[in-house]
């Protein structure tokens, strides 16, 4: 029976994408500008975020949330200030070093979500590759919820160059080095 449906909506002539690309005519979406100002507001408090975390600030870092907040990781969930800060502070403990490349920031109702490219370094000066994407919900200005979905760390050999020595070229023209 699923297989039914499936071959209905297949040859159905309908089109699965329409309702996305619809969007831009629908106001709710695009109403006086309002999604484009949430948008920017998203990057600048994404970016902002992002340059804390790279310089480890943890009191800064945190002023980017709710107080409610919660930050799902692929190693956890984590609710409120205090398990947020522990959280970060055991990251900073464990990797004193952050470089970020924002890659796409992708809008969304009431969200956005960031595509990035990270080079954490450890205290014994490895470092890893993370690149994944960051779905961020925003209340009042700040972060209320933050979904990680990322790649696990990847060793970077020593003796070659970070990913964000490459060519500017292959980063998108959203692309931002935080």
């Amino acid at each position: 029976m699923q297989s039914s449906v499936r071959r209905e909506a297949s040859t159905s002539g309908a089109d699965p994408l329409r309702a996305v690309r619809d969007r831009a005519s629908d106001p709710r979406y695009f109403d006086s500008g309002k999604l484009n100002a949430a948008l920017l507001a998203a990057k600048a408090r994404s970016l902002a975020y992002w340059k804390d975390e790279c310089d480890r600030d943890l009191d800064r870092l945190l002023a980017h949330f709710t107080s409610d907040a919660s930050v799902v990781t692929p190693d956890g969930i984590y609710f409120g200030d205090e398990a947020i800060r522990g959280l970060y502070r055991k990251s900073f403990d464990d990797y004193p070093a952050l470089s970020v490349d924002v890659i796409e920031l992708f809008p969304g109702l009431g969200a956005c979500c960031i595509e990035y490219s990270a080079v954490l370094t450890d205290v014994s000066s490895r470092r890893f590759l993370i690149e994944g994407v960051n779905l961020m919900r925003m209340r009042d200005g700040l972060i209320s919820y933050l979904r990680s979905f990322e790649d696990a760390p990847r060793p970077i050999p020593i003796e070659g160059p970070t990913p964000h020595d490459r060519e500017e070229a292959e980063n998108t023209s959203a692309g931002e080095r935080i």
